[in-house]
């Protein structure tokens, strides 16, 4: 469902009773061209912003990370309570 205001409130996934594989190997679907383009622009967009965010969070929290990793290393593995008091 297309929901940003590039695309606006409508459903691109084309017919329902195509499978995903089959619209990808024979075209099926029902978007003109100018707005397959705002589609692809958009989903980059979003798949970029989404991206950045991802590393932000990483390297703000890279000492919680390099923490996780090391007693990783050394026990192999990390149960939730002790994931959590590493996180806290």
């Amino acid at each position: 469902m297309g929901m940003s205001d590039a695309v606006g409130p409508r459903n691109v996934a084309g017919d329902p009773n195509v499978s995903p594989m089959a619209r990808m190997m024979g075209g099926g679907n029902d978007q003109g061209s100018i707005l397959q383009t705002r589609i692809d622009d958009e989903i980059d967009r979003i798949l970029k912003e989404q991206y950045d965010r991802g590393m932000e969070i990483m390297t703000t929290n890279k000492d919680i990370l390099d923490a996780i990793a090391q007693q990783l290393i050394e026990k192999e593995k990390i149960d939730g309570k002790a994931l959590l008091d590493l996180i806290a």
